[in-house]
C-alpha cells in the first residue's frame, strides 16, 4: 500500500537518512522542527490508513438510504427476535447482517423507529 511506503519513508527521515542509501542527509538535532512535522505527517497518515481500511471493510449498503419498507421489515424483524428472549448485541449483529448495515446504522435506525 502507498501509506505504508510513505510512512517507511517519513521513519527514515525523522532519523535524517535516506532510506534508499542509508546516507545521513541532515542533522536530526538541527532540524528539530521538521523532525517534528514529520511526525505530525505520519500520525495522520496512520490514521488515514486505519480510516481506509475501515472503509473497505463496511457491509455493502452502508452508508445507502433507508427506504420506509427497510424500516419496517427492520422493526418486524426486531420485535421478533426479542420476543424470541435473544440478546440484544445477538439480535443488533444478526439484523446488521441481514441489511447488509453496520451495527451503529442498526442501532440508530431501530432508536428513532422504537
Amino acid at each position: 500500500m502507498e501509506i505504508d511506503n510513505i510512512i517507511k519513508a517519513i521513519k527514515g527521515l525523522e532519523k535524517g537518512v535516506n532510506i534508499k542509501t542509508g546516507e545521513k542527509i541532515f542533522n536530526e538535532k538541527e532540524n528539530k522542527i521538521l523532525i517534528d512535522d514529520l511526525i505530525k505527517a505520519k500520525e495522520i497518515l496512520k490514521k488515514e490508513k486505519i480510516r481506509m481500511e475501515r472503509k473497505k471493510n463496511r457491509p455493502k449498503r452502508a452508508k445507502e438510504r433507508w427506504t420506509r419498507k427497510e424500516e419496517v421489515m427492520l422493526l418486524e424483524e426486531y420485535n421478533k427476535l426479542k420476543s424470541q428472549k435473544t440478546e440484544n448485541p445477538k439480535i443488533i449483529n444478526k439484523l446488521a447482517i441481514k441489511h447488509e448495515r453496520t451495527e451503529g446504522s442498526i442501532r440508530s435506525r431501530l432508536s428513532r423507529l422504537v
